[in-house]
C-alpha cells in the first residue's frame, strides 16, 4: 500500500498536479511569447516569428523610463554589433490597449523618436498587459527588462535593471558572441 501511495505521489509531482500544472513565468531556455509590435516607422511585425534567423536584443519598458535607462543597454549593444546582419535590437514600450487615446499617444511617441532609431523602436499595443507582465516575470514598472533571443526565438539571456553597468554590457555582449559561435561555427 505504501508503495502505491509513493508511486501516485511521484506521478502527481511529475505531472505538475501538486506543484502547479503549468510554468507561469518565462526563464532562460524558454521561447519568447509571440507578440505583435508596431515600429516607430509605422511597420508592424510579429516577434519573435518575423525576427527568426537572427539574434535579437529586446529592451522592454512598461512605464516611461528615466532618462538614459534604455539607452544604457541599447546603445553599447548597437555599437558593438551595428552592421551585423545576424543581430537586431529593439527598444520596446509595452503600452497595452490605450483605448481612444491610442492614436494620440502613439503618434506623440513615434514623433519623438529620432529618425535613425525608428526601425529599432517598437510599441506593443495588445490586450492583457497584466497577464503579459506576469508571464515575462515583470516585478516592477521602474525597471528595464532585457531579453536576448537566439535564431529560434529562444531566450538565451534575461535580466532586469535600471541603468546598465559595464559588467552588464560585457555579459550581454559575451552571451551574444556565444550564440553566434554556436550557430555559425
Amino acid at each position: 500500500m505504501k508503495r502505491i501511495i509513493f508511486i501516485m505521489a511521484a506521478v502527481l509531482m511529475a505531472t505538475g498536479i501538486i506543484y502547479g500544472a503549468e510554468k507561469d513565468i518565462l526563464s532562460e531556455g524558454d521561447f519568447f511569447p509571440e507578440l505583435i509590435f508596431e515600429r516607430a516607422d509605422g511597420k508592424t511585425f510579429v516577434f519573435p516569428e518575423s525576427e527568426k534567423e537572427i539574434i535579437n536584443l529586446l529592451v522592454i519598458t512598461f512605464s516611461r523610463p528615466k532618462e538614459g535607462m534604455t539607452e544604457s543597454w541599447f546603445l553599447p549593444f548597437k555599437k558593438e554589433f551595428e552592421g551585423n546582419e545576424k543581430i537586431n535590437y529593439y527598444e520596446a514600450a509595452m503600452l497595452g490597449d490605450l483605448g481612444w487615446l491610442q492614436g494620440f499617444i502613439t503618434g506623440a511617441i513615434k514623433g519623438g523618436v529620432p529618425e535613425e532609431r525608428k526601425k529599432n523602436t517598437a510599441l506593443w499595443l495588445g490586450n492583457g498587459k497584466e497577464n503579459l507582465k506576469k508571464k515575462l516575470g515583470i516585478s516592477g514598472d521602474e525597471y528595464i527588462y532585457i531579453f536576448l533571443t537566439d535564431m529560434n526565438g529562444k531566450i538565451r539571456y534575461m535580466t532586469k535593471g535600471k541603468k546598465a553597468g559595464k559588467e552588464d554590457i560585457e555579459e550581454i555582449i559575451e552571451k551574444t558572441y556565444e550564440i553566434l559561435k554556436l550557430w555559425y561555427s
